[in-house]
């Protein structure tokens, strides 16, 4: 009987999962810096690109979950980053809120300046 040569022992699994994590956060954050780079430079709006980038936190989660890996930190954790999350999001939106009415507000008074020259 002929022993079939292992290919995959636990160190190149090790090796293949960190290569995988690695390459997934740097997938992320290139996501997101092409989000703010689109949103503030371009003023475009990048909601497809966020939502893969949610969409791919919300399945590597489940999988965790399913398969009993999802620690009780890990759950603080991810409860942290949703509240911070939405809560930086309020503050952006209201912020560009508050900039664009300063800013109209800037542009008309200037405008009504100009008009009695």
């Amino acid at each position: 009987m002929k022993t079939a040569n292992l290919d995959h022992d636990e160190r190149t699994i090790a090796i293949e999962n960190t290569s995988y994590r690695l390459a997934y956060l740097f997938l992320s954050f290139a996501l997101l810096a092409i989000v703010a780079f689109r949103s503030f430079a371009l003023r475009q709006s990048s909601w497809d690109l966020l939502a893969i980038l949610v969409l791919s936190g919300i399945i590597a989660a489940v999988l965790r979950a399913r398969q009993h890996a999802f620690t009780h930190s890990a759950g603080k954790s991810a409860t942290f980053a949703i509240v911070g999350g939405l809560v930086v999001a309020l503050l952006l939106g209201y912020g560009a809120k508050t900039m664009g009415a300063v800013s109209a507000g800037y542009r008309a008074a200037h405008a009504a300046g100009d008009s009695t020259r």
